[in-house]
């Protein structure tokens, strides 16, 4: 038997054999032994791939979170769904109720038979539990519009907590699945999905999740800060499978999720070594890579920027980034890059310490279609805590570098030394960034493309 879907035993052509009127080859009970097809069932499950942060997407940057599933049977209904917090800015720190703690543990699921008790049957087994599900999580958004169409209304006005027998039939349901194109109250977070494999068939999707409204809306902070200056959220992707069992009021429900906790990557925190301090250090970081030409050669430097926590000023005695701490490597792993001294050391061997490679420099910056960058210069004075730092690279080439195997990185190790304004404390920590070597992962200077369109 081939189901109209195209997967052998799909569990929707397995009518009941007493309808007249059966259209599909009915399933019969067969001895074990008499045959050697087992039955097959197509899967339902959910895994998360990938997260990652879009700095340059929506209003804020985006959490983007790649993920493959599986929907099952043709008959069930899905739904995607995160959950549904809402953070307040003026209540430090965040307070939430176990109830909302209780979402990020599956087994609190409100619908599902894993902890269905037949001698004590309750709705979490049919689709009484469906609103409880909407209230509690954040599907999305046509779940909650179906659930509030009258004929769903009216299915589910039969629904009485104190007696688990008076529900609405699992079939009510409709073949419609909730999978895209947005969660309710985030009109920036999309969602989009697609068929990888037809024959299985195996989904992928994509969640966008702009950084201000997950925060707002979908995830626990971990620390006492409002909500968008908290440095680690946590929050979760869930699939939700509702499968009906024909005229039963059962509904064999289950749901997979996975707690995803996600730390900015444009903000450090730093612990001290001798005692601890309350302020962040770095509010922002960053790396980029830049090349320009020079004669037949290209000649390379990063610009590496940060703000400094408002609580801290330059440490005049050492310098801001004190010269002999900045090095960089190239290679796969910082444990086994080449490492080399970039600004200066006593025995004036660093990068920046040779005289033809500052001329270099200074001949290849010189023109207008190269940014005046002064390499090795640590400000003295900063404003509003903000400081980009240059660092020679020496010479290379990015396009000849790059590898799309993420096995090229430059690496920068340096030392930020400060003061703190209100104890006169000094402080100091690494910056310590990787930067991967991918085609297109440069800002290219003084470059020249000549096309020729023949007519």
């Amino acid at each position: 038997m081939l189901a109209a879907g195209g997967f052998p035993g799909a569990l929707r052509d397995c009518p009941n054999i007493s309808d007249a009127e059966i259209t599909h080859d009915p399933v019969y009970a067969v001895n074990a032994e008499s045959t050697d097809d087992p039955f097959f069932f197509p899967p339902t499950g959910l895994r998360v791939d990938a997260v990652s942060h879009d700095r340059l997407c929506m209003s804020q940057g985006c959490w983007v979170i790649d993920f493959t599933f599986t929907l099952g049977t043709n008959d069930t209904m899905n739904a995607l769904y995160i959950p549904r917090i809402f953070n307040n800015d003026t209540l430090i720190p965040h307070v939430y109720s176990q109830a909302v703690q209780d979402t990020f543990g599956v087994e609190h699921f409100p619908c599902g038979n894993e902890g269905y008790d037949p001698s004590s049957p309750t709705q979490r087994t049919t689709a009484c539990c469906l609103p409880t599900f909407q209230q509690s999580y954040r599907p999305i958004a046509s779940l909650g519009a179906f659930l509030g169409t009258p004929y769903a209304s009216g299915q589910l006005s039969v629904c009485n907590g104190s007696s688990p027998t008076l529900a609405p039939p699992s079939n009510f349901l409709p073949e419609a699945d909730h999978l895209s194109p947005s969660f309710p109250d985030m009109p920036l977070s999309q969602v989009s999905v697609w068929v990888d494999e037809p024959y299985v068939p195996i989904w992928k999707g994509r969640a966008r999740l702009d950084d201000h409204e997950l925060r707002q809306y979908a995830a626990m902070l971990g620390e006492t800060a409002p909500p968008f200056a908290a440095h680690t959220i946590t929050t979760f992707l869930g699939l939700a499978h509702f499968s009906p069992t024909g005229t039963t009021t059962f509904l064999d429900s289950a749901a997979s999720q996975t707690m995803i906790t996600l730390t900015k990557n444009d903000w450090m925190v730093v612990a001290m070594i001798s005692g601890k301090n309350e302020y962040t250090f770095f509010d922002y970081c960053n790396m980029r890579l830049h090349q320009v030409r020079a004669g037949g050669a290209s000649l390379q430097w990063i610009a590496a920027s940060f703000t400094l926590g408002s609580q801290y000023s330059v440490n005049e005695n050492s310098l801001l980034i004190p010269p002999t701490s900045v090095r960089t490597g190239r290679g796969t792993f910082a444990s086994t890059a080449n490492w080399t001294h970039a600004c200066h050391t006593a025995a004036m061997d660093a990068t920046w310490d040779s005289p033809s490679t500052r001329a270099a420099y200074d001949a290849a910056l010189d023109p207008d279609c190269a940014p005046d960058a002064q390499m090795c210069e640590s400000p003295m004075h900063i404003t509003q805590g903000f400081v980009v730092f240059f660092v020679p690279l020496g010479e290379g080439d990015a396009s000849a570098d790059a590898s799309s195997a993420l096995d090229a990185s430059v690496f920068l190790d340096m030392v930020v030394s400060v003061v703190d304004k209100d104890t006169n404390e000094q402080w100091s920590t690494r910056f310590f960034g990787q930067l991967p070597l991918i085609d297109g992962g440069a800002l290219l200077h003084c470059q020249e493309i000549f096309a020729v369109s023949l007519l």
